[in-house]
Protein backbone atom coordinates (compact mmCIF):
# COMPACT_ATOMS: atom_id res chain seq x y z
CA UNK A 1 0.00 0.00 0.00
CA UNK A 2 1.23 3.72 -0.47
CA UNK A 3 1.41 6.58 2.00
CA UNK A 4 0.29 9.93 0.36
CA UNK A 5 0.82 12.77 2.71
CA UNK A 6 -2.80 13.99 3.88
CA UNK A 7 -4.30 10.91 2.17
CA UNK A 8 -5.81 7.56 4.48
CA UNK A 9 -5.75 4.57 1.97
CA UNK A 10 -8.90 2.50 2.70
CA UNK A 11 -8.15 -0.21 -0.49
CA UNK A 12 -6.92 -0.83 -3.58
CA UNK A 13 -9.70 -1.39 -5.93
CA UNK A 14 -8.04 -2.00 -9.40
CA UNK A 15 -4.79 -2.89 -10.64
CA UNK A 16 -4.23 -2.84 -14.24
CA UNK A 17 -0.37 -3.26 -16.21
CA UNK A 18 0.38 0.76 -15.92
CA UNK A 19 -1.95 2.12 -12.86
CA UNK A 20 -2.78 1.25 -9.76
CA UNK A 21 -5.65 2.53 -8.16
CA UNK A 22 -7.07 3.10 -4.24
CA UNK A 23 -9.97 4.54 -2.53
CA UNK A 24 -9.14 6.90 0.29
CA UNK A 25 -10.29 9.72 2.41
CA UNK A 26 -8.33 13.36 2.43
CA UNK A 27 -7.46 13.46 6.23
CA UNK A 28 -7.99 17.51 6.42
CA UNK A 29 -11.74 17.13 5.68
CA UNK A 30 -13.01 14.10 5.27
CA UNK A 31 -13.41 13.75 1.53
CA UNK A 32 -13.70 10.06 0.08
CA UNK A 33 -11.17 10.31 -3.29
CA UNK A 34 -10.02 7.78 -5.41
CA UNK A 35 -6.26 7.59 -5.75
CA UNK A 36 -5.10 6.56 -8.99
CA UNK A 37 -1.08 6.35 -9.11
CA UNK A 38 1.28 5.56 -12.23
CA UNK A 39 2.81 1.67 -11.16
CA UNK A 40 5.86 1.62 -12.35
CA UNK A 41 8.56 3.16 -9.98
CA UNK A 42 10.26 4.91 -13.21
CA UNK A 43 7.62 5.68 -15.57
CA UNK A 44 9.02 6.88 -19.15
CA UNK A 45 8.74 10.29 -20.18
CA UNK A 46 5.41 8.80 -22.21
CA UNK A 47 3.76 7.38 -19.42
CA UNK A 48 3.98 10.36 -17.66
CA UNK A 49 3.09 12.89 -20.71
CA UNK A 50 0.17 10.44 -20.97
CA UNK A 51 -1.07 10.75 -17.00
CA UNK A 52 -0.30 14.96 -17.32
CA UNK A 53 -2.99 14.80 -20.29
CA UNK A 54 -5.24 12.43 -18.78
CA UNK A 55 -5.66 14.83 -16.16
CA UNK A 56 -5.39 17.80 -17.85
CA UNK A 57 -8.51 16.66 -20.10
CA UNK A 58 -10.58 15.28 -17.50
CA UNK A 59 -10.33 18.50 -15.35
CA UNK A 60 -11.41 20.29 -18.82
CA UNK A 61 -14.63 18.16 -19.02
CA UNK A 62 -17.25 20.08 -16.41
CA UNK A 63 -19.45 17.53 -17.17
CA UNK A 64 -21.66 15.90 -14.24
CA UNK A 65 -21.07 12.37 -16.32
CA UNK A 66 -17.18 12.64 -15.79
CA UNK A 67 -15.63 11.81 -13.09
CA UNK A 68 -14.24 14.68 -11.20
CA UNK A 69 -10.44 15.55 -11.12
CA UNK A 70 -9.25 17.05 -8.06
CA UNK A 71 -5.21 17.21 -8.50
CA UNK A 72 -2.35 15.76 -9.57
CA UNK A 73 0.50 15.38 -7.08
CA UNK A 74 4.12 14.38 -8.02
CA UNK A 75 4.48 11.15 -5.71
CA UNK A 76 7.99 9.97 -5.20
CA UNK A 77 9.52 9.06 -8.60
CA UNK A 78 5.85 8.70 -10.32
CA UNK A 79 2.29 11.12 -10.60
CA UNK A 80 -0.89 10.45 -9.13
CA UNK A 81 -4.59 11.93 -9.51
CA UNK A 82 -6.82 12.22 -6.76
CA UNK A 83 -10.34 11.91 -8.43
CA UNK A 84 -14.01 11.80 -6.91
CA UNK A 85 -15.39 9.21 -5.12
CA UNK A 86 -19.18 9.04 -5.23
CA UNK A 87 -19.25 5.45 -4.09
CA UNK A 88 -19.48 3.77 -7.83
CA UNK A 89 -17.77 0.34 -8.92
CA UNK A 90 -17.49 -0.15 -12.54
CA UNK A 91 -19.83 -1.95 -14.91
CA UNK A 92 -17.59 -4.73 -15.28
CA UNK A 93 -17.48 -5.10 -12.19
CA UNK A 94 -21.06 -5.20 -10.98
CA UNK A 95 -21.09 -7.76 -14.30
CA UNK A 96 -18.70 -9.99 -12.68
CA UNK A 97 -20.16 -9.85 -9.39
CA UNK A 98 -23.82 -9.94 -9.59
CA UNK A 99 -24.28 -11.88 -13.09
CA UNK A 100 -27.44 -12.50 -12.28
CA UNK A 101 -28.68 -9.02 -12.55
CA UNK A 102 -26.27 -7.93 -14.74
CA UNK A 103 -25.92 -10.45 -17.20
CA UNK A 104 -28.20 -10.46 -19.27
CA UNK A 105 -28.91 -6.62 -18.24
CA UNK A 106 -32.41 -6.87 -17.93
CA UNK A 107 -34.40 -4.09 -20.78
CA UNK A 108 -35.42 -1.90 -17.62
CA UNK A 109 -31.81 -1.50 -16.54
CA UNK A 110 -30.32 -1.26 -19.84
CA UNK A 111 -32.33 1.30 -21.29
CA UNK A 112 -32.01 4.13 -19.14
CA UNK A 113 -28.35 3.12 -18.63
CA UNK A 114 -27.67 3.46 -21.93
CA UNK A 115 -29.64 6.83 -22.51
CA UNK A 116 -27.50 8.35 -20.00
CA UNK A 117 -24.20 7.06 -21.30
CA UNK A 118 -25.25 8.25 -25.10
CA UNK A 119 -25.61 11.78 -23.20
CA UNK A 120 -22.47 11.69 -21.38
CA UNK A 121 -20.50 10.80 -25.00
CA UNK A 122 -22.55 13.63 -26.87
CA UNK A 123 -21.63 16.05 -24.01
CA UNK A 124 -17.65 14.48 -24.21
CA UNK A 125 -17.60 14.82 -28.18
CA UNK A 126 -19.46 18.52 -27.63
CA UNK A 127 -16.39 19.09 -25.93
CA UNK A 128 -14.20 17.91 -28.68
CA UNK A 129 -13.03 15.75 -26.99
CA UNK A 130 -12.67 11.82 -28.46
CA UNK A 131 -12.72 9.22 -25.19
CA UNK A 132 -11.21 6.18 -27.62
CA UNK A 133 -11.46 3.82 -24.82
CA UNK A 134 -15.16 3.12 -23.79
CA UNK A 135 -15.38 -0.28 -22.22
CA UNK A 136 -17.09 -1.39 -18.97
CA UNK A 137 -14.29 -1.14 -16.79
CA UNK A 138 -14.56 2.43 -17.78
CA UNK A 139 -18.28 3.13 -17.12
CA UNK A 140 -18.76 3.30 -13.28
CA UNK A 141 -22.41 3.13 -11.54
CA UNK A 142 -23.76 3.55 -8.06
CA UNK A 143 -26.72 1.65 -8.30
CA UNK A 144 -28.49 2.94 -5.05
CA UNK A 145 -28.32 6.42 -6.24
CA UNK A 146 -28.24 5.80 -10.35
CA UNK A 147 -25.43 8.07 -11.28
CA UNK A 148 -23.26 6.80 -13.84
CA UNK A 149 -19.75 8.29 -15.15
CA UNK A 150 -16.91 7.67 -17.60
CA UNK A 151 -13.52 7.44 -16.29
CA UNK A 152 -10.23 7.07 -17.76
CA UNK A 153 -9.33 9.61 -20.38
CA UNK A 154 -5.78 8.07 -20.59
CA UNK A 155 -5.30 7.42 -24.42
CA UNK A 156 -8.15 10.59 -25.39
CA UNK A 157 -7.63 12.57 -27.72
CA UNK A 158 -8.53 16.68 -28.11
CA UNK A 159 -9.35 17.72 -31.17
CA UNK A 160 -10.09 21.41 -32.99
CA UNK A 161 -12.72 21.60 -34.92
CA UNK A 162 -11.80 23.23 -37.90
CA UNK A 163 -14.45 24.16 -40.63
CA UNK A 164 -12.72 23.37 -44.20
CA UNK A 165 -13.04 25.57 -46.96
CA UNK A 166 -13.61 24.64 -50.87
CA UNK A 167 -11.88 27.22 -53.21
CA UNK A 168 -12.54 26.62 -57.17
CA UNK A 169 -9.95 26.55 -58.85
CA UNK A 170 -10.01 28.12 -62.50
CA UNK A 171 -8.17 26.74 -65.35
Amino acid sequence: MITLPGVAIQCKIYESSASLVYRGIRVQNGQAIVVKMLKQDYPSPQEIKRYRQEYAITCSLNIEGVIKAYSQEDYQRTLVILLEDFGAESLDYWMRQHPEIFCPMPVSTFLPLAVKLTQILGEIHAANIIHKDINPGNIVLNPNTGVVKIIDFGIATQFNRTNPTFTSLMF
